[in-house]
């Protein structure tokens, strides 16, 4: 019986062209398990892909996604204006600007639920 891969990957930051280069490069199977360290979102210009490759990833290998700070910061920010203001200082405007936000009206955490899809929320 072949035993699969452990493959551990941190800090994506929203770098989904980077991560996309890596699963390939990586190549799992199905009875390979994929450790993210959380991180996936902020900073970089695709949160939103880096999320959405991660949730698909379960289709194909054993991906066990773990919490990072970043994470935590947004969703501290689903909760209060201030968290919201510290969130969009480490990345969050990076993250937003990912799921169509183009800026300019002041934002408040009820529109983060309009902005990001409920099934990426979830998954955080």
């Amino acid at each position: 019986m072949t035993e699969g891969r452990t493959i551990t990957i941190g800090d994506v930051h929203g770098c989904s062209a980077a991560l996309a280069a890596l699963v390939r490069g990586i190549d799992p199977t199905a009875l390979d398990t994929l450790v993210f360290l959380g991180d996936y979102i902020d900073r970089g210009p695709d949160s939103r892909g880096v999320l959405e490759q991660v949730i698909a990833l379960a289709e194909r290998c054993i991906v066990v996604p773990q919490l990072g700070n970043h994470e935590e910061m947004l969703l501290a920010a689903l909760e209060g204006p201030s968290e919201l203001r510290y969130w969009l200082k480490f990345g969050g405007t990076e993250a937003l600007a990912s799921y169509g936000y183009k800026g300019g009206s002041e934002l408040r955490p009820a529109d983060l639920r309009a902005l990001i899809p409920v099934e990426h929320l979830q998954f955080i």
